[in-house]
């Protein structure tokens, strides 16, 4: 089953994805609405870590900007860390840098 392990760390949640290395619409839609409750606190910060994904196809770039959206509504900030190179390049083509707050790691996070 895909879950997400969460920690916290000065009062930043961070979470990474258990069980799954690769999201399609079929599998990231488990783990959505688990980050959906997330962000629905108000004023909560998560970094969602993509370190053990390799892949993810257009369905989770919808998701995604789903849970950014109700983020937003919530005034939660929602950022994305440790995007493979592979999908790193999908990003930038898409332009969804200027759409996603991402950052490099987590560590790199929290030194800004």
């Amino acid at each position: 089953m895909n879950t997400l392990n969460i920690n916290i760390k000065n009062e930043v949640i961070i979470a990474s994805f258990v069980g799954v290395d690769y999201f399609n619409n079929q599998n990231y839609i488990i783990i959505k609405d688990q980050i959906e409750e997330i962000v629905k606190n108000h004023n909560t910060t998560l970094i969602l870590d993509f370190s053990n994904i390799i892949h993810f196809d257009a369905s989770t770039f919808c998701a995604l900007t789903i849970n950014l959206r109700t983020a937003k509504r919530h005034n939660s900030k929602f950022i994305l860390t440790n995007l493979s190179d592979r999908l790193t390049e999908v990003v930038k083509v898409m332009n969804l840098n200027r759409v996603f707050t991402i950052y490099s790691t987590v560590d790199e996070f929290f030194e800004i």
